[in-house]
């Protein structure tokens, strides 16, 4: 029996432009799904991680340093991300001796735009208002 891991990304409030994503997952086993790994290697891309393109990717500063016992749910938060930019997150877990994982799924994310609408400018009180909708 594999045991699957999953992952999971939401925005998350960020400093001036930059967008911060969370990430979530179910913790793996060390052999399988028992015990518990020794290592995370979280990352991202603007294109799709595949096994082929893993050591062109980001590693992800904020990986947990241990991971949790099988079942449980681990996350990171990925800080610094460009605005209005399409990113896809994978990790792959290693056990004591770096026997690492194959490739978690994949999971695509667009942080949106973040910049916010003008302002208003010429708000004014009229008497014979009609509502616009």
């Amino acid at each position: 029996m594999r045991f699957v891991m999953l992952l999971f990304a939401a925005a998350m409030p960020a400093t001036a432009g930059a967008v911060d994503v969370c990430l979530r997952w179910t913790a793996p086993g060390d052999d399988g799904n028992i015990g518990q790994a020794s290592h995370y290697e979280v990352r991202y891309h603007t294109v799709p991680i595949t096994e082929a393109n893993w050591v062109e990717t980001y590693y992800a500063q904020t990986t947990p340093e241990t991971p949790s016992p099988v079942g449980q749910l681990d996350s990171c938060v990925v800080t610094g991300l460009a605005p209005d930019t399409d990113y896809w997150f994978a990790l792959k877990a290693a056990d004591e001796n770096y026997n690492w994982s194959a490739l978690s799924n994949v999971v695509y994310y667009h942080t949106g735009d973040t910049t916010a609408p003008a302002a208003v400018v010429d708000l004014q009180v009229d008497s014979l208002c009609v509502p616009s909708r």
